[in-house]
């Protein structure tokens, strides 16, 4: 909007398109006040939105960006106060901090899908199908015509706009002649088998990429079956196959929890993900952050960067690529965390210099199928986050979170909210800040010459119980279930021989499920589905039954141990002279959770998890899922302890807690770094090195790589993810 004086002219300037009048009379001087929204009488007044506003006279210029996150006053880009805003809605807030939009539960479950075209998400079980659309901010369900032809598992499914239909598939891990491909038109709900085909194994976390040129969907990566994936197949709808991609190029090492955005018809990005060379589960894992071109017409994969993150993070399935096509938005997790977050990061394609963006979002990790996704509406201009948490038996609960683009950082939100600080409060802040300062350095140094004693009270702490805790490696009438399977009877004789290692399992199985459970035991038909998968009926009960009076009749040496068999389940009684180091763990992990701390807790921690891992010897994927809920509890309850005594300068108990971490997992660097650390601040600095020393062979052994980092490097500070 312009005023001449001289002309007595207001011309308006909107969408390119120029308004003006003459009616007005107004002084060559004038000093205005500017008013938007509701003024005086006028209360009729459209919802608006400001920003970037300049206003010029002369050589004279103001400029407000509306860039403030908080209050109600108005600020020029010099940080001067000129105005009020009243009820203000600061829009940064928008892109910077993801709202709530969506929740739903089911107990069955279900698969999620978003239909850009239609405003909207669609989500479908095996007898119902939902709608949230999200402009409307309104909720639809309906029962499906026929009962969900293909059995849920993972729940996968993607839009088909051209056909106006949901396309829902499984991979594996479904029984035969199952359905395991079905769409439903989103006209009529009509379903429609497509295929019963399963591939050679489970791809959990695999890419999804919707190919409509060629009318298929193309699949990559994925975890199962103990094994890491890196193979792309692509289901055509046409003829109702699936076909294993050749390509040529760079090679992408086997990984899952990857994220792939489409970039042209036939092309798409890839990036990150978990895996490692092999693709064998068992020599560990490690966190990709490269990033290749794959282009599906010329069958050739490039690859553009590799970085270093020094963090462990998986990718969502989904990326957004960003309006100029050169950079691309991933939402970024440590997926191993039961209790986590996502965080957003916006990626440069030719560079990969990356940039964290907006607040976190929560997701509760706790079990494979548990995902997450990010979609962009164009619409609107607004990022959705989707996440999927799911529970053992199969239930699950849907949020979904939206974000206003661009998105911004944390950093952005502050220093708009600095630009409001009036300068005349500089030199009081500054002032301030030197007194604080003094203060500071004043009770550090009194602090430093109170801490020798302590230190050496701690050093010997270490010492005691480094000394105290070692194994001796017999306990009369006991089961050892921490390093090799073993059992010793009442009279301290090593009688593990006499449990075959489908009698170990069976017996592990049912005294596993008599620790404290409601109710106490396990099934007969899930000792079935378990152990001997592949049986008949008739012929499995005749096999079970055999191995637990074989069971029994070896539990007979043992003293105050036996199997019950009453309402259905099967469970270990035992009494007080049975021994169990499983048990004697979890009492005691317990202990430290109820008294932080707690120094025979830990000390007892240190000297089980010393035999050697969890369950060692059990390779039965049933006992996966075991080991992993195990570590589960461990790090819902040790890593805050051995924060807590790292704030609190009780170095002595972080290497202690530090040790039964390692214990349980050789490669953990978060005990890793707190370990050195402490023993760093101590003054143990020989012990540090020597525990580098240690940890880098054993990486090196375990992973057949280089430890990227120096002992200075490691010295110098842990990562912030850890903190």
């Amino acid at each position: 909007m312009k005023f001449d004086p001289f002309s007595k002219k207001i011309s308006l300037t909107a969408d390119h398109k120029t308004f003006d009048t003459s009616r007005y009379e107004f002084k060559t001087n004038l000093t205005p006040e500017l008013f938007f929204g509701k003024h005086g009488s006028i209360i009729d007044v459209p919802s608006m939105a400001i920003k970037n506003l300049i206003i010029k006279e002369g050589s004279n210029k103001f400029q407000f960006n509306f860039h403030e996150s908080e209050g109600n006053t108005v600020y020029d880009a010099n940080g001067k106060g000129y105005g009020t805003v009243q009820h203000p809605n600061w829009l940064i807030n928008d892109s910077y901090h993801w709202k709530h939009r969506f929740k739903t539960s089911s107990k069955l479950i279900t698969s999620l899908a978003f239909d850009e075209l239609n405003q909207r998400f669609i989500y479908i079980n095996s007898d119902t199908i939902g709608y949230y659309e999200f402009g409307k901010d309104l909720t639809k369900k309906r029962p499906l015509k026929n009962r969900f032809p293909v059995p849920m598992n993972l729940g996968t499914s993607f839009l088909n706009s051209e056909t106006n239909e949901l396309i829902v598939y499984e991979v594996n891990d479904l029984p035969n002649d199952s359905p395991t491909i079905a769409s439903v038109s989103l006209e009529n709900l009509k379903t429609e088998i497509l295929s019963q085909d399963q591939l050679a194994q489970q791809r959990h976390h695999h890419n999804l990429i919707w190919d409509n040129k060629n009318n298929r969907f193309i699949i990559f990566g994925g975890f199962g079956n103990q094994r890491l994936n890196n193979t792309f197949n692509a289901f055509d709808l046409s003829s109702k196959t699936w076909d294993t991609l050749t390509l040529t190029g760079d090679t992408i090492s086997p990984r899952f929890f990857s994220g792939m955005v489409q970039t042209d018809p036939e092309e798409v990005l890839l990036f990150g993900g978990v895996g490692n060379e092999s693709g064998d589960q068992s020599i560990g894992k490690k966190y990709y952050y490269d990033c290749y071109r794959i282009n599906f017409e010329k069958g050739y994969i490039k690859k553009l960067w590799e970085i270093n993150r020094n963090q462990n993070l998986a990718s969502v399935r989904n990326m957004v690529l960003s309006a100029d096509s050169t950079s691309f938005y991933t939402l970024n997790y440590s997926e191993y965390i039961p209790d986590t977050y996502l965080q957003m990061a916006r990626y440069d394609i030719k560079h990969g210099k990356f940039e964290i963006l907006g607040d976190s979002v929560p997701i509760l990790s706790e079990r494979i199928k548990t995902n997450a996704n990010l979609y962009f509406n164009h619409s609107t201009n607004e990022f959705f986050c989707t996440v999927q948490e799911f529970d053992i038996d199969g239930s699950n609960t849907i949020n979904i979170f939206s974000l206003n683009n661009p998105p911004v950082s944390k950093k952005m939100i502050a220093k708009y909210t600095s630009e409001k600080t009036p300068a005349s409060n500089v030199w009081a802040y500054i002032l301030l800040g030197i007194f604080l300062i003094l203060l500071i350095s004043w009770y550090l140094i009194k602090k430093w010459n109170n801490n020798k004693k302590e230190k050496e009270k701690q050093i010997k702490s270490i010492i005691a119980v480094d000394q105290s805790s070692h194994y001796t490696g017999i306990d009369k009438n006991s089961i050892s279930l921490f390093g090799p399977f073993t059992v010793f009877d009442p009279k301290g004789k090593d009688i593990t021989h006499l449990f075959s290692n489908k009698i170990r399992q069976l017996f592990v199985l049912i005294l596993i499920h008599s620790w404290k459970k409601v109710p106490l035991g396990i099934i007969s038909e899930e000792i079935n589905n378990i152990l001997w998968p592949d049986k008949e009926p008739k012929k499995v009960k005749n096999t079970k039954n055999v191995a637990i009076n074989q069971l029994r009749k070896t539990l007979m040496d043992m003293k105050d141990l036996e199997v019950v068999y009453n309402q259905g389940l099967f469970s270990i009684s035992y009494g007080k002279e049975f021994q169990c180091d499983y048990f004697d763990f979890i009492i005691n992990l317990n202990s430290l959770n109820q008294n932080v701390g707690n120094s025979a807790a830990i000390e007892r921690l240190i000297y089980i998890s010393k035999k050697g891992t969890f369950l060692k010897s059990f390779n039965h994927p049933y006992f996966d899922q075991i080991k992993t809920d195990f570590e589960h509890e461990i790090i819902k309850i040790i890593p805050d302890q051995i924060k807590h005594f790292h704030r609190e300068n009780e170095y002595s108990k972080v290497v202690q807690l530090a040790d039964i971490l390692s214990n349980i997992e050789q490669l953990n660097e978060f005990s890793f770094y707190y370990k050195i650390h402490s023993y760093i601040k101590l003054g143990l600095t020989d012990r540090a090195k020597k525990y580098y020393n240690k940890f880098v062979i054993e990486y090196k052994k375990v992973l057949d790589d280089d430890f990227p980092y120096t002992f200075n490097e490691v010295s110098e500070n842990i990562p912030s993810d850890l903190k």
